[in-house]
């Protein structure tokens, strides 16, 4: 026998030539499966299977993240008494605090202030002259503090901030941000961005106080990359502004009903309604009951009033920190056995129980079930508004429609081409395509099998590889990425060839996870004896449950492990074995108990738990009885005008007397000539059965 060194295995073409292991399998006859993480690895040695990780990963599988900001020597050391170091997986970034901003990349430069002038103008760094490219990464503000029981006025004269969706910096966007207040966990007032030819912001911003705080973050734009704008300049004042006016000086009235209004915006005039309350002058009042069906807990009614709405729990039920509980006091029920909650109510002066069912179920009998039929709400009162045919399903607590993925709105009423979409088709990465999914929300990338890729953990395409074959005695057979999350739209095939004279057993961990489906016809692991899938299935799995072993009764086994694109789960991890097992032995471990069969009536005995399967015409668990074939009225085994006798292991067929069978057709049919009796002179047949002598 030939013998590889470690990192190499034996070519199944010759069983001579030693070839490399394959991708991520090391050792001994390349029977070990690399821990190196393969997005993360650089390389990995085919002999112990020790990991080369890429720059800023570590660990021995490269799973770990280098934390660049604790090593020794700190990355953002030049500036490390105005910036802060974040690390990010596989990176790091030097920011700069707030108020400060990049300069030539080794310091960080002050950028904004406090501003306490009457009104005044606000010019961000290097407008119109370096342009803020120059800024790298910054966070600039400042803050506009006027005298107390004045607000604040902000009007932009210039704007031109550069925005980009693309990869690179999508993650990096400019923009200004105007908050209502001295600091950055103020109300947002606005916030802006646009591209290479933004237009000034339209109107005035004002605060509702005497204090403004602005924000500005360029990041990471520089000329290297072409990406430079002019920044913005704006003017700011301060000044007096009553409640419930707005204009340039305050000077017109808001046509908000002020008892139903927060408040009405200074600068625009919107009224901003107070709960309970819509319309653009605040004057109609929301039906809360209608608007969110769970306004309310479990087991309570809605009843809307205006501006708000009341909760009144069902008789019985009293309400407790939101939710409706058995009262104090209550007599508990003894007969019904209710799903959820049952009280003792009186009519008449008599006891009875009631069930009580949760918001998106009603009452069968005494158990509560989830609404049928497209309706919703509590005891399934409501009609879901959803187009049937354009929604996967309708939420039965609050009605909400999940559209399929090519239609939208609040009933799935409204078409889109989610493919269309040019963001959906940029998202998708290098051999992968925005593809419509019936029945899924939104856009999927799947990558191209054509070009032979399939999608890993980390949602990358790699090449598709998963099929072996082996004539090692003992391996292992794992899915992909085991143990995590298989890929989906998987092929994948083992083929395992043991000694003439040997079966194989296959032992599968419990962590055995399959998408779990009636008839598994999505995810599935098949097992069959032989050597492709034209041979006798063994088994067709998925789920969870699995027999603790699964053997052969030759020396070949052929699996295969298909999968589609929706869900993916944890797959499974067995170990094979071949060797020898006797004819009518059977075992777990090993083929060391005799199965109890009676051999000359056994097709064979089940070389794992040691079931007889009987040969045609016997029955019992060992065999031994013969099955009476002729035996029942409905059993008809012989044709017509024939009698059944019944034989061991069998049975057999004879026509009647006066009839003959006809070999072509398999009847007993009528005979016109004498079967039995020899005349001299001639012989007819006078009647069915008789036969009498006639002369010639």
């Amino acid at each position: 026998m030939c013998f590889c060194p470690k990192g190499m295995k034996l070519d199944p073409a010759d069983n001579l030539t030693c070839k490399e292991c394959d991708n991520w399998m090391y050792g001994d006859d390349c029977i070990l499966k690399s821990e190196c993480y393969p997005p993360n690895t650089k390389s990995y040695n085919k002999t112990n299977g020790l990991c080369t990780c890429y720059l800023n990963w570590t660990s021995s599988t490269c799973k770990q993240d280098v934390d660049e900001c604790a090593l020794e020597k700190k990355p953002c050391s030049l500036t490390e008494d105005h910036a802060i170091c974040y690390n990010y997986q596989g990176s790091y970034k030097c920011h700069c605090l707030t108020g400060y901003q990049f300069v030539n990349e080794t310091s960080c430069d002050e950028c904004g202030k406090v501003l306490m002038a009457a009104s005044g103008t606000i010019v961000s760094k290097y407008h119109s002259t370096q342009r803020y490219s120059a800024m790298k990464i910054a966070e600039c503000n400042w803050t506009i503090q006027a005298p107390v029981g004045k607000v604040v006025s902000l009007s932009f004269q210039s704007f031109q901030m550069w925005y980009t969706i693309d990869s690179y910096f999508e993650n990096h966007p400019a923009y200004i941000e105007i908050y209502d207040g001295p600091y950055n966990n103020s109300k947002l007032l606005a916030i802006f961005n646009g591209g290479p030819y933004s237009s000034t912001p339209p109107g005035i911003i004002r605060t509702s106080g005497n204090e403004m705080f602005i924000i500005l973050y360029a990041a990471f734009f520089n000329g290297n990359y072409g990406y430079s704008s002019e920044g913005f300049i704006a003017s700011f004042w301060s000044h007096e502004c009553q409640p419930f006016t707005y204009g340039a000086n305050c000077t017109q009235s808001c046509t908000c009903i002020q008892s139903k209004t927060q408040y009405c915006n200074s600068t625009t005039g919107q009224c901003v309604c107070k709960p309970g309350w819509t319309s653009t002058d605040c004057s109609v009042d929301i039906d809360e009951c209608f608007e969110n069906p769970l306004s309310c807990p479990d087991y309570s009614t809605c009843t809307n009033t205006a501006g708000s709405f009341q909760c009144t729990c069902k008789e019985g039920l009293t309400l407790d920190d939101r939710k409706c509980v058995v009262s104090n006091g209550s007599n508990v029920c003894t007969t019904k056995k209710c799903s959820h909650v049952c009280v003792v109510l009186q009519q008449n002066g008599v006891d009875y129980e009631q069930c009580y069912c949760p918001i998106g179920t009603e009452l069968d009998g005494n158990q509560c079930v989830a609404c049928k039929n497209n309706r919703y709400g509590p005891d399934c009162s409501k009609y879901c508004g959803c187009v049937q045919n354009h929604t996967l399903s309708c939420n039965t607590r609050t009605g909400d429609c999940t559209c399929l993925p090519q239609w939208k709105g609040m009933n799935c009423s409204t078409d889109f081409d989610v493919c269309s979409d040019r963001y959906s088709n940029k998202e998708c990465q290098k051999y992968a395509n925005c593809t419509y999914i019936a029945g899924l929300i939104g856009y999927r990338c799947r990558c191209s099998q054509q070009d032979g890729y399939m999608e890993s953990t980390n949602g990358s395409c790699v090449p598709i590889n998963c099929t072996s074959t082996t004539t090692n005695s003992t391996g292992i057979i794992q899915s992909p990425f085991y143990p995590s999350a298989y890929m989906n739209n998987a092929f994948c095939t083992w083929s395992i060839n043991g000694n003439e004279d040997n079966v194989i057993s296959l032992r599968l961990e419990q962590n055995f996870y399959i998408e779990p489906t009636y008839n598994c016809p999505n995810d599935y692991l098949e097992i069959y004896d032989g050597e492709n899938n034209e041979t006798r299935l063994i088994g067709h799995y998925c789920g969870w449950s699995i027999p603790s072993v699964i053997r052969t009764r030759g020396n070949k086994m052929y699996i295969i492990f298909k999968t589609n694109w929706v869900y993916s789960y944890t797959g499974f991890n067995g170990s094979y074995t071949s060797h020898a097992c006797r004819t009518f032995t059977y075992g777990t471990d090993s083929c060391n108990n005799l199965c109890r069969c009676v051999k000359e009536n056994t097709e064979f005995c089940d070389n794992v738990n040691g079931e007889c399967i009987c040969k045609p015409g016997w029955t019992l668990g060992d065999c031994s009885q013969d099955v009476n074939e002729c035996l029942g009225t409905n059993n008809k085994v012989c044709p017509t005008n024939s009698d059944c006798i019944n034989t061991r292991g069998s049975y057999r067929c004879e026509c009647r007397l006066g009839y003959v069978l006809n070999t072509t057709s398999g009847k007993c049919e009528e005979s016109k000539e004498c079967l039995y009796k020899k005349c001299s002179d001639g012989c007819y047949v006078a009647s069915l059965g008789v036969e009498k002598l006639y002369y010639l």
